[in-house]
């Protein structure tokens, strides 16, 4: 999916960079990569980068760490900080 501003469309295996001037500046993911089953895969779950570690237009997996697929399945409330780490990156 291609997002300009506002929110994104992604269903958990989806890889996402993010340009900055027509520049990539971050990637999440493998982009010719489907991320069904890769250790990368969000679906209902979450992904948040590791501190010091970027940003990266090359996707490296120890950079971030992962909830693992269906972390939020059955959540009942999205307050911050229920099941979703809440923190502040330091690059």
């Amino acid at each position: 999916p291609t997002a300009v501003f506002g929110s994104l469309s992604i269903n958990g295996n989806d890889a996402v960079e993010l340009f900055h001037d027509n520049a990539l500046v971050d990637v999440f993911g493998d982009v010719q990569q489907d991320g069904v089953g890769t250790v990368w895969e969000y679906t209902d779950g979450w992904a948040y980068r590791r501190n010091k570690t970027g940003p990266s237009p090359v996707f490296a997996p120890s950079d971030w760490q992962f909830s693992g697929k269906n972390a939020l399945d059955g959540s009942t409330s999205n307050r911050p900080g229920d099941r979703v780490p809440i923190k502040t990156y330091i690059p």
